[in-house]
């Protein structure tokens, strides 16, 4: 499964989808087992280089000092302007 990573500008409703200027670097990529048998590689990404604006699609997981966010395929994380971390559940 594949994933995409995107900032956007949301007075404009504008995303970028250049992985390379829109995120930190993925820190490292690990194996997780959502629903299925077989383990997702899965991006990691650290908490602190995540800055308003910035959307993730899952799956992923979100590192920070004193807590691991899981973002689920098909859930969407989003830094708010407050750099609050708002997960939406996928139906």
């Amino acid at each position: 499964t594949a994933y995409e990573i995107y900032q956007c500008d949301w007075s404009s409703d504008v995303c970028s989808s250049d992985l390379t200027t829109v995120l930190p670097a993925v820190s490292e990529t690990c194996a997780v087992h959502f629903d299925a048998e077989v383990p997702q590689r899965t991006p990691v990404y650290q908490r602190r280089a995540l800055g308003a604006g910035h959307v993730i699609r899952g799956p992923a997981l979100i590192e920070q000092l004193d807590t691991t966010t899981l973002v689920h395929p098909g859930d969407v994380a989003t830094v708010d302007s407050a750099l609050n971390l708002v997960v939406e559940i996928a139906s």
